[in-house]
């Protein structure tokens, strides 16, 4: 299998997309857990009449459910990323 070769900063460079990629996973996840936080307080403390409708609690748990999927779908994204840049960093090492 042919690849082609990667300069060290081609590969820094490539880092440092994962890194904003885990970054942006975080953040999916982080919002995806406060909504499911309201939603567990509204069904604990039935805080308002027009905010503890039905819908309106499974609407937040649908979104809170969707964000921490995308996170962890982007999350995993990264980590295949630094996978498929393992044999570019240990070929620079060896160099």
């Amino acid at each position: 299998m042919a690849t082609t070769e990667m300069t060290t900063n081609e590969i820094e460079s490539a880092m440092g997309v994962i890194q904003r990629m885990l970054l942006v996973g975080a953040v999916f996840v982080a919002v995806g857990y406060v909504l499911l936080t309201v939603a567990g307080l509204q069904e604990a403390f039935d805080i308002s009449s027009a905010l503890s409708a039905d819908s309106t609690k499974m609407w937040l748990k649908l979104g809170a459910v969707t964000h921490i999927l995308v996170g962890v779908f982007v999350a995993l994204a990264a980590i295949i990323r630094t996978l498929s840049l393992v044999p570019h960093r240990l070929g620079a090492q060896i160099e």
